[in-house]
């Protein structure tokens, strides 16, 4: 699998910019295909190809959806094999748009079924408008976030506000803050799927964390140069009034996380960064780390990271139950909690290869299996 294999999908006035945006800084690298009901948006995106830009619903929408998302919905469905075939040879779909109009909210599910009937990947992130635009438009997001909680493996929605950050900043401002706090965090996304790093993110391991974390995701990203430049974002990354981790770490099951800079970037950075996580989880926390440096990143450091709601190995759930199903059957190989040590009431065990010999524990740690499978981290190397 290669970064061809990881198209970014576009939706909506909103989602559309942002590809677009995202377009301007990979160049030709990136895959991209976007979709709207307003042939004027479509037509303003200078970086996206022509061929890469779908109408929904040709001339049914004069200019835009008008917030009419069972109208967009019905549009889409009948175009569906348009979305399927934007689908083709890819293995992982990020899906970007905006709620609270029309086309995010009704095209984007209707992308999201198709995906699943291909049996695509899908990262979803799905924006939800300022409180300041009014109760409509938020309860229009609203029920669509309800609508994509059944599809797509990884979802994120964020807000305009939290994005925004703090203070009381301009309108104008405010959006220009919420556009490039994503579009910085869906670009570095990119690059460290897409630009080999001493821990390199590649797509397989992408299909694997949207299959293991499928469920809802939050998300951060933090810059800063100069001297204090890894204070910063250690402290913008966990506690940013808007984004801040810390806040939604109690709910957090593992992490991914990216750390860009440029020729300067040194291990001790990426180490802090790291440490900042294990000590806010406990030694079983997964966490899966990726690097990329950037010589024009020089004198910056830059970090992502997603914390999922839900994590499930599929590997080991489907051991578990063979091994609970083999125990309650009482057949050959069957090993129930009290002829086994390391299987508990709940019959939980603890996976490895010597998980039939009774460990050395020590504060509630088996050492004889190695830290980085105790901490279940996994560090992917090319």
């Amino acid at each position: 699998m290669t970064p061809s294999s990881i198209r970014v999908f576009g939706f909506g006035g909103a989602g559309c910019r942002f590809v677009d945006a995202l377009c301007a800084t990979a160049g030709d690298r990136l895959c991209a295909w976007v979709a709207d009901t307003d042939v004027s948006v479509l037509s303003s995106l200078p970086s996206v190809s022509r061929d890469c830009r779908h109408t929904i619903g040709d001339n049914r929408f004069v200019s835009g959806s008008g917030g009419d998302v069972s109208a967009v919905r019905a549009a889409a469905l009948a175009e569906n094999e348009i979305f399927r075939a934007a689908l083709d040879g890819v293995s992982l779909a990020v899906a970007v748009a905006g709620l609270g109009g029309g086309t995010g909210g009704g095209a984007l599910p209707v992308f999201l079924e198709a995906a699943r009937e291909r049996n695509v990947r899908t990262i979803v992130f799905a924006v939800k408008p300022f409180r300041f635009e009014g109760v409509e438009r938020l309860r229009v997001a609203s029920s669509a976030a309800q609508t994509l909680a059944t599809l797509g493996d990884i979802r994120v929605f964020p807000s305009n506000d939290d994005l925004a950050g703090d203070g009381d900043p301009p309108v104008t401002e405010a959006l220009a803050r919420a556009s490039a706090r994503l579009g910085e965090g869906l670009a570095l996304f990119w690059r460290l799927c897409a630009d080999p790093g001493f821990l390199h993110l590649d797509a397989e391991t992408l299909c694997a964390v949207a299959t293991e974390g499928r469920g809802e995701a939050d998300f951060a990203v933090a810059e800063a140069s100069g001297a204090d430049r890894l204070a910063a974002v250690i402290s913008s990354l966990w506690d940013d009034p808007g984004t801040g981790l810390r806040r939604r770490a109690a709910s957090a099951r593992a992490a991914l996380v990216g750390v860009m800079g440029g020729d300067d970037l040194r291990l001790s950075e990426i180490a802090a960064v790291s440490h900042s996580f294990e000590s806010s989880f406990p030694a079983s926390f997964p966490l899966r780390l990726s690097t990329v440096a950037d010589p024009a990143a020089s004198g910056s450091l830059r970090v992502v990271a997603f914390l999922f709601r839900s994590w499930q190995s599929a590997e080991r759930e489907e051991a578990r139950a063979a091994e609970l199903a083999a125990a309650k059957s009482g057949g050959e190989g069957g090993v129930t909690p009290a002829q086994d040590p390391l299987v508990d009431a709940r019959g939980r065990r603890m996976p490895g290869r010597f998980d039939r010999v009774a460990g050395t524990f020590v504060g509630g740690e088996n050492l004889d299996i190695p830290t980085y499978l105790r901490r279940n981290l996994r560090i992917d190397a090319t």
